[in-house]
């Protein structure tokens, strides 16, 4: 027997029993590992397996030296994965003000994981990674339908038990835990993305390509995003259709705004043909149809300059973005760009 399977015996037997009576469904942890070991576990009854009389010849009962977990359909937990304590930090004030109280699970710190109950199971939600400058990546899960987590075991990387700071799980049953819902569940992921972004951390690129050509219906977009990207765009290749068509976006992104005009006009001036007043004679032309908008700008700064996205200020405003556009609250979001621009302002 291996030290961790020696020092993992029991739990399955000793606190599984408790776990059901409380009201969670069950699953044995292979020992040295974080997961199950049999294919189809989310539909195996392990509380019928644990209640079942053991046979006389049998040597030993079954999962005899597993830890237990719990599985996540009904009991969702947020897995914050990242060695940050102030993102932990942040991550906890979320969710005790926006879902509830709830139980944290340590198993390799600052690492720490937030039990919920749901009555409306949904698949898992997950955030981007995001690296910091010392190198760290920190990415969040909200572990869900067809999961599970460790509730008691042994740690394969720290070698130690997982332990509940503040409150036992075996103390509290499934009932008395917040409710989540999926809504919350993206609106959670949301603010970590912002909050990592906002702080400056970059994400992989991979990842933030295709965040940033995810389709959108809505054709604006925030000011700051448009002047960086139309920051970003050559004025060449330099032909009246292009100038047109970019006008055209600006306008429709920025519901006709003086804002939007300046813009255009701003990049328009590097133009050797530039005509003071002619962006002015166009701009009201541009109302009507609206057939282009944010996307458009966004096309012309990817053809002048691909790697414009990745800045940190400017991802993390494609982040802000795509959440606003989700049934999240405005004030959390801001509450993120707040907190992070803070944590960035108390380094400099």
């Amino acid at each position: 027997m291996t030290e961790i399977a020696r020092m993992s015996s029991g739990y399955f037997h000793t606190h599984g029993p408790r776990l059901i009576e409380l009201g969670y469904d069950i699953v044995p942890i292979k020992p040295g590992t974080k997961r199950p070991d049999r294919l189809g576990w989310q539909n195996i009854d392990y509380g019928a397996i644990l209640a079942a009389p053991r046979h006389p010849r049998a040597h030993k009962r079954p999962f005899e030296v597993y830890g237990v977990g719990a599985k996540t359909k009904r009991s969702p937990a947020v897995d914050a994965d990242t060695p940050s304590p102030w993102l932990i930090e942040q991550v906890a004030d979320w969710c005790a003000a926006n879902i509830g109280p709830t139980l944290a699970r340590i198993g390799r710190p600052p690492r720490e994981l937030f039990v919920f109950r749901t009555d409306e199971p949904f698949r898992k939600v997950k955030s981007d990674t995001f690296v910091s400058p010392d190198g760290n990546e920190h990415k969040l899960e909200v572990l869900a339908d067809g999961q599970q987590f460790v509730a008691y075991g042994i740690h394969p990387g720290t070698g130690k038990p997982y332990y509940w700071p503040d409150q036992e799980l075996l103390d509290t049953p499934k009932s008395a835990l917040s409710l989540i819902t999926q809504k919350q569940a993206f609106a959670l992921v949301d603010y970590f993305n912002v909050t990592c972004a906002a702080a400056g951390w970059t994400t992989k690129a991979r990842e933030l390509r295709s965040l940033a050509r995810r389709p959108v219906a809505d054709p604006h977009a925030p000011l700051p995003l448009l002047a960086a990207a139309m920051s970003a765009m050559s004025i060449y290749p330099e032909t009246y259709d292009r100038w047109i068509a970019v006008g055209a976006a600006l306008y429709h992104a920025t519901d006709g705004s003086a804002e939007g005009l300046e813009l255009w006009d701003a990049w328009s001036m590097k133009s050797d043909t530039y005509g003071g007043g002619d962006c002015q004679t166009k701009w009201d032309t541009f109302a009507g149809d609206a057939r282009s908008g944010a996307g458009t700008v966004f096309y012309w700064a990817d053809r002048s300059k691909p790697d414009w996205r990745m800045r940190p200020d400017v991802s993390a405003l494609f982040y802000a973005l795509r959440a606003a556009q989700r049934p999240t609250t405005i004030d959390i979001l801001n509450e993120a760009l707040r907190r992070a621009a803070a944590k960035t302002g108390s380094r400099k």
